[in-house]
């Protein structure tokens, strides 16, 4: 995550970046889920780690985009978090159900048809 730190820094723009695509956790309905009081200490560093790029990952991802790189968010199960993925334009989404995803970008008219 030293591409985070830069951005935060404000270094990036004068970083060579030797990545062709980069991978962003997303703060999903599952981790909501997951939050209970067995789970404190660790799970709760994770989840604001995970809060903190998400918070400044839409410029951040703006700005890689800008420079060629690829930018995908993971892991997205439910519509609420596509709609979050949609809203800040990213190349890619990973999830555990594609089909729930196809029938999302159907109904969002965004799906890519690829005619051979």
């Amino acid at each position: 995550m030293t591409v985070c730190l830069y951005y935060v820094l404000g270094l990036l723009p004068y970083m060579k970046l030797h990545h062709h695509s980069f991978s962003i956790p997303k703060y999903t309905v599952d981790l909501e889920k997951m939050k209970t009081k067995e789970n404190k200490g660790k799970f709760d560093m994770m989840v604001m780690f995970i809060k903190v790029i998400n918070f400044i990952s839409g410029p951040m991802i703006y700005h890689l985009k800008k420079r060629g790189i690829l930018v995908t968010y993971w892991v997205l199960n439910h519509e609420e978090d596509f709609d979050g993925a949609l809203k800040h334009n990213v190349n890619g989404i990973m999830t555990d159900v594609p089909t729930d995803l196809h029938k999302y970008l159907q109904k969002k008219n965004k799906y890519l048809y690829v005619k051979e």
